[in-house]
């Protein structure tokens, strides 16, 4: 709702083209997120892993429509 008065009261959007309050359809997805990394160091390397994992869910269903992770390992020498 916040979001609706901020587009319909800042002049910053063409009226008319903005969302009203009551006529909003409900989110069909919804997206989750996880950033993890782990730091690992010896005398002269450091290795950073990270991790990121995406889930989409239907909302309306109830299920995970897509799911997947990405690795990332950086290395760095001192």
């Amino acid at each position: 709702v916040d979001e609706l008065q901020r587009q319909n009261q800042s002049g910053l959007y063409k009226q008319g083209t903005t969302a009203k309050v009551g006529q909003m359809t409900a989110a069909k997805y919804s997206m989750e997120g996880e950033l993890t990394s782990i730091v690992k160091q010896n005398n002269s390397t450091k290795d950073v892993y990270y991790k990121f994992t995406l889930k989409l869910f239907d909302v309306q269903e109830g299920t995970i429509e897509w799911q997947d992770e990405k690795e990332i390992r950086k290395t760095s020498k001192r």
